[in-house]
């Protein structure tokens, strides 16, 4: 009898084991970073004066399929605001051509808008970044970086 009592002891004490061994998570040690789309409403991470948005204190984008509009806030004037369209090639390439807007900017910098003249530009987003390149580079560097604007917010760099 104390033989059984022992091997039913032995049994559960194994089965114990067993468990803890099958609550051991066996995926990814991390997540793998998901694409966000270029589409949405961002806000300008990189400083407005190595833009052409020099002096501005914040640079808005909405950018949709078909339309762009970019809403550069100035202290003590009125905001600067250039419309336009918004095409996205296979290859990520984005072309803004602007409609109406953007006297008055610095003739400067990577990102110069002229009505009428397209603007390429090599768009990649993820994690809620959104990053524009030259499109001819080898190895793209940034000329600016976009954050999602309600992320920006949520994180106190940018005002409600």
């Amino acid at each position: 009898m104390r033989g059984m009592l022992g091997l039913v002891a032995l049994v559960a004490t194994l089965s114990g084991c067993h468990k803890r061994i099958d609550l051991i998570d066996t995926g990814p040690a991390r997540a793998e970073t998901q694409t966000t789309s270029i589409w949405g409403d961002w806000l300008l991470a990189t400083p407005p004066d190595s833009t052409v948005f020099q002096g501005a204190s914040t640079v808005e984008l909405l950018l949709n399929p078909g339309s762009f509009v970019i809403t550069a806030n100035y202290t003590g004037r009125a905001p600067m605001i250039v419309r336009g369209s918004a095409t996205l090639a296979e290859t990520s390439l984005l072309t803004l051509i602007p409609e109406a807007g953007g006297e008055g900017l610095a003739r400067s910098g990577a990102m110069f808008m002229a009505p009428g003249q397209p603007l390429t530009l090599q768009a990649t987003a993820a994690g809620g970044t959104m990053v524009f390149a030259a499109p001819s580079a080898d190895v793209a560097v940034p000329t600016s970086v976009w954050h999602k604007k309600d992320q920006a917010k949520a994180a106190g760099q940018a005002t409600p």
